[in-house]
C-alpha cells in the first residue's frame, strides 16, 4: 500500500451507504480536536464547521491538518498550554485517532461524555463512547446545516489569548544553544508544499507536537503511532520515500535509529530520495522528562539512557551515504538546506547539549505554571 494515498476518509460515491447524520448540540463551547489522520483533503470541511461553531481546532501534527492551513482557528502549542490552563468545553467533536499529547488525552478522558468520535467504520478501535459513522465531510456539512452558527467568539478568543501567551514565552526563552525541542520548527519551515515528513516516536513526536506552530506549508506528516514503538523507522520512512516524487525526511533519535540500522541495507536496493536526520541526544532524553533517575542512580545510564554511542559516520561509510554532521540549529539549519539538494539517502546527525534542551524545557514550563 502507497502511504501517501491511504485516505482516512470516503469520497462522494461512497457516502451514500453510510448512515443519515443527526446535527448534535455543540453547546457554547465546542472544541474540535484532530487525531492522527492520513486523508489530505479532510481539513477545509473541518475548518468551515468550525468557523460555523467559533471552536478551536487542537490538530496533531499528523492530523494533515496542522500544517494544511493558515487559519487561525488552528491552534498551536496546545499541549504545553493545556498543563497549565484549565478549559471547559461544552462539546469535543474528535476526528481521527487519539492524538498524541499527554495533556489533550487527559482532558478527552475528563470530559468523556461530551466528546463525539467520528470515523468512516461501523465500529471504533478505542474506548470512544459516543461514535458517529460518517466521513468527515458529510459529518460537517450535516453540522453546518443543522445546527445555528455561534457568534459569540468568547470561548475562541480565550484559547487564543492563552495560545498566544504560551508561544510568547517559547520565543522569550528560545536561543541558537536549544536544539532538540526547536529543531522540529526549522524542518517545517525549510521544506516545500507536497514534501513528506516522517516522525519518529518518543521525543521526536512530542516535542514536534509541542513546540511546532500550525502552518499552510501543505507537507505530508506521518508517524507510527498506534503500539508507538522506536522499532522499523527507517524502514517505514523507506517505503514512504518509495512513493514519493518529492522531499522526504525521516526525523528520529540516536536509540531509533540504532534498532533500525539493518534498515540501511534495504535501503542502498532503492532508487528513494531521503534525508534521516538523528537528534542524538546521548539516549533515551525522554527519561530526563520524568524523575527516575533520583530512584535509580547507580543503573540510571546503564538501563534507562542507553546511549548507543555509534560511530555513525563509519556506518555511513559503509553504505556510501552521505553524512553531514552538526552540534548547534544555525549550523543545522544550512546544512539541512543543503542536503535537500544532494540526490539518494544522506543522514545528518544532530548532537545536542543536552543539558541546554532540558533547561529551556524546564525554563518554559516553570513560566508556564504562572498562568
Amino acid at each position: 500500500l502507497d502511504p501517501l494515498k491511504i485516505d482516512s476518509d470516503i469520497d462522494d460515491s461512497q457516502e451514500v451507504s453510510l448512515p443519515k447524520i443527526n446535527a448534535i448540540k455543540p453547546g457554547p463551547k465546542p472544541l474540535i480536536v484532530c487525531g492522527t489522520m492520513h486523508a489530505f483533503y479532510n481539513y477545509k470541511n473541518i475548518i468551515e464547521l468550525a468557523k460555523h461553531w467559533s471552536a478551536p481546532i487542537f490538530a496533531d501534527p499528523t492530523s494533515q491538518v496542522k500544517f494544511s492551513s493558515s487559519s487561525s482557528l488552528i491552534i498551536g502549542n496546545y499541549d504545553l498550554m493545556l498543563r497549565n490552563v484549565s478549559v471547559d468545553p461544552s462539546r469535543i467533536v474528535r476526528f481521527g485517532n487519539k492524538p498524541t499529547s499527554k495533556s489533550l488525552n487527559n482532558l478527552l478522558n475528563k470530559f468523556k461524555d461530551r466528546v463525539v468520535t467520528v470515523g468512516k467504520y461501523k465500529q471504533f478501535n478505542d474506548d470512544t463512547d459516543i461514535y458517529i459513522q460518517s466521513s468527515n465531510r458529510k459529518f460537517c456539512l450535516a453540522q453546518i446545516s443543522g445546527t445555528d452558527k455561534n457568534s459569540n467568539k468568547f470561548w475562541l478568543e480565550s484559547i487564543t489569548k492563552n495560545s498566544r501567551k504560551t508561544k510568547a514565552i517559547l520565543d522569550k526563552h528560545r536561543n541558537h544553544n536549544v536544539t532538540e525541542p526547536l529543531i522540529y520548527s526549522d524542518i517545517v519551515n525549510i521544506l516545500c508544499k507536497g514534501d513528506s515528513l516522517f516522525i519518529g516516536n518518543s521525543m521526536p513526536i512530542r516535542d514536534m507536537d509541542s513546540y511546532t506552530a500550525p502552518s499552510n506549508i501543505n507537507i505530508k506528516v506521518l508517524s507510527n503511532r498506534g503500539a508507538s514503538g522506536i522499532d522499523g523507522l527507517i524502514a517505514s520512512a523507506c517505503g514512504m520515500s518509495v512513493e514519493s516524487n518529492q522531499k522526504n525526511v525521516l526525523v528520529l533519535g540516536d536509540v531509533s535509529f540504532a534498532h533500525d540500522i539493518g534498515s540501511l541495507v534495504d535501503a542502498s536496493r532503492l532508487n528513494i530520495d531521503l534525508i534521516i536526520v538523528i537528534v542524538n541526544n546521548g539516549g533515551g532524553n525522554i527519561f530526563n522528562q520524568l524523575p527516575i533517575e533520583e530512584h535509580v542512580k547507580k543503573s540510571y545510564k546503564k538501563f534507562w539512557l542507553t546511549n548507543p554511542n555509534l560511530d555513525t559516520e563509519s556506518i555511513c561509510k559503509a553504505f556510501k551515504y552521505n553524512y553531514i554532521k552538526t552540534d548547534n540549529i544555525t549550523d543545522f539549519k544550512e546544512k539541512f538546506s543543503h542536503a535537500l539538494s544532494l540526490k539518494g539517502l544522506k543522514v545528518v546527525e544532530v548532537l545536542c547539549d543536552v543539558k541546554n534542551d532540558n533547561r529551556f524545557r524546564k525554563n518554559v514550563l516553570k513560566e508556564l505554571s504562572s498562568f
